[in-house]
């Protein structure tokens, strides 16, 4: 996840609007303030189990610090039930483990959640370390484990649980050399087994949970060649070269246990005309032929993903019209479970923003959930002045539909989006150093 607190202070100074709800926007809830009027917020990050509960995370800071004591920033977490009820904030990091960054959170089938992130060497012996904490949905916390070893820096650390709650951390380790590793993380708040997997890229690899236990992610290694790994429940590995170059960019598995890859070609790095691709990786091992989702006349910024537990992928992207000037658009493209492709769905104007820019990285491609029919939710942000931001939503279709334009708030930009599995959306806007939750049909 990105440091919003920036775009906080940003968004905090500029004039509200008052706008009329149009006709889709009143059918979603009110705005519901996640954090209490005494915290500030930033980083975010969400995950859902497949009944629709949900469980968000977020760093925290006071909104009025002493400014003669130094306390670290803290990690806070709140349940959703199916419902929409708001449970209890909780705090999840300590003295130690505090200023957390790069915040990631998984759900089992019960919504109980694993929870890791990176934080600063409070002894300065290395630069950071990562750590991870299980939460059950009851609320009770497991103990605090040190992901990263005491004497070896980690960072960029991404969770995922599988259905059963056997979990796996996946972060990037610096000891003489730079590589990424996969640990497993017991129900029992134990580590296991450590896969290694290639060479890092921004952002770091995603991982994915298929529900017999297996764990998937993808990376790019040091000779160019993109590669997806499988962690299969007796601990071999099995390896899959995707391409001979490539960027991943998404990924997510379904109910048959077949991953969903998205990427983007080589050119993305170079900054010039990009293609996004997705190929399906079946648990049998075969891998599918790759798919072509963005128009060959578009020049591809940054692309995402998410896929629905039958197997539907909905593929977002940013497109820079006119390489000469800053204006960017966000475009959608479903890839239905049988493999035919809706139409190329242009969702709206989003900010300008230089790709060599890492900072809002979230702001640089929609955000999508899809739910189990192969319906969802894209959320994104535009930037009618520099100054002013606002996150907008669109339901998606599994016929490649999509619906109106609805602003989800003024002065904010979406850092979350989930869909339960009835289809009834949930988007997280950041603004003002305030996280809201909206709900929408």
């Amino acid at each position: 996840m990105v440091d919003v607190r920036k775009l906080a202070a940003v968004v905090a100074t500029s004039v509200a609007l008052v706008l009329v709800p149009s006709g889709a926007e009143a059918d979603w809830s009110r705005p519901r303030q996640l954090e209490s009027a005494e915290w500030n917020v930033s980083q975010v990050a969400s995950a859902m189990a497949r009944d629709g509960r949900m469980v968000v995370v977020w760093r925290a800071w006071p909104a009025e610090p002493d400014p003669d004591t130094y306390e670290p920033e803290v990690l806070h977490m709140r349940r959703v039930s199916r419902t929409g009820r708001l449970g209890p904030i909780r705090t999840l990091s300590t003295t130690e483990s505090g200023d957390p960054t790069h915040i990631s959170v998984a759900v089992d089938a019960d919504g109980d959640a694993l929870v890791t992130w990176q934080s600063p060497d409070i002894d300065n012996d290395v630069s950071s370390h990562v750590w991870a904490r299980r939460v059950s949905w009851g609320g009770v916390r497991g103990p605090l484990v040190r992901v990263s070893p005491a004497d070896e820096a980690g960072a960029f650390p991404v969770a995922a649980l599988a259905p059963k709650g056997g979990g796996v951390v996946l972060y990037q380790r610096d000891h003489n050399e730079t590589s990424w590793r996969m640990v497993r993380f017991t129900p029992g708040s134990r580590l296991g087994h450590a896969v290694q997997v290639g060479n890092p890229i921004p952002h770091g690899p995603r991982v994915s949970a298929t529900p017999a236990g297996d764990f998937v992610t993808a990376a790019t290694g040091a000779d160019g060649v993109f590669r997806a790994y499988r962690l299969r429940r007796d601990d071999t590995v099995l390896r899959r070269k995707v391409q001979a170059g490539g960027v991943p960019t998404g990924l997510g598995t379904d109910r048959q246990g077949t991953a969903h890859l998205t990427y983007q070609d080589p050119a993305q790095t170079t900054g010039v005309e990009s293609t996004v691709f997705v190929r399906r990786w079946f648990s049998d091992g075969r891998m599918s032929t790759a798919r072509r989702i963005s128009p060959r006349s578009h020049t591809v910024l940054l692309s995402g993903s998410d896929t629905g537990w039958r197997g539907d992928t909905f593929v977002t992207w940013s497109h820079k019209p006119d390489p000469d000037k800053g204006y960017v658009e966000g475009y959608g493209r479903m890839l239905r479970r049988d493999g035919s492709l809706g139409a190329v769905r242009r969702l709206g104007a989003m900010p300008p923003i230089p790709p060599q820019t890492l900072l809002y990285f979230y702001l640089k491609r929609p955000l999508a959930a899809v739910d189990d029919a192969g319906n969802g939710v894209v959320t994104w942000a535009s930037q009618p002045d520099w100054d002013h931001d606002m996150a907008w939503a669109r339901r998606v279709h599994q016929d490649g539909s999509v619906g109106p334009k609805v602003l989800v708030r003024d002065n904010a930009v979406p850092v979350g989006a989930e869909v339960t599995p009835a289809g009834r959306a949930r988007v997280l806007p950041l603004g003002y150093a305030r996280l809201w939750l909206r709900s929408g049909p």
